[in-house]
């Protein structure tokens, strides 16, 4: 989050977003997004049976496929 606030700052000051900055931009959104919880596309979570969420979360794993 660190990273996107400064890009903010940097930008809002009348800096150009360049291709790099972007791409680390948007690198750090999908690493707070997926560390911060489980992460997915839209109706995934709708989908995915419970018991399999479940059987998940108890193994310890981090991640659904």
């Amino acid at each position: 989050m660190i990273d996107v606030h400064t890009i903010y700052k940097h930008v809002s000051e009348g800096s150009e977003l360049t291709i790099k900055l972007r791409q680390v931009a948007n690198v750090a959104m999908t690493g707070t997004t997926f560390l911060n919880g489980f992460a997915g596309r839209s109706k995934e979570w709708r989908i995915m049976q419970l018991s399999h969420v479940k059987k998940v979360i108890a193994s310890g794993k981090t991640y659904f496929t």
